[in-house]
């Protein structure tokens, strides 16, 4: 699965955003982290590029991805800016 996504609207003027990607799997309403079990190249974390691909998925199952944007002045804000994107994984054959 490539996952990929927009620079946010407003960066505050700053050229230095990086981006981390939550991944949750969730059977029925019951939702956990995909822990390690999930595979992301080059990373989920401290990412600079806006995409990045996602594999070692499990069939029938439904994934939330949530992408936070950061900068350097990140942790001095209450702001958080975060997209969430939800697929369901189905194989055939």
């Amino acid at each position: 699965l490539q996952l990929s996504w927009r620079t946010p609207a407003d960066t505050g003027g700053r050229s230095d955003i990086t981006y981390s990607v939550v991944c949750e799997r969730c059977e029925g309403r019951a939702c956990q982290s995909c822990g390690e079990k999930v595979r992301f190249d080059p990373s989920n974390t401290d990412l600079k590029d806006t995409r990045v691909t996602v594999s070692e998925l499990e069939p029938h199952l439904n994934y939330t991805f949530t992408v936070e944007a950061r900068s350097g002045v990140s942790q001095f804000s209450n702001k958080k800016a975060t997209s969430s994107i939800n697929t369901a994984l189905h194989y055939t054959g």
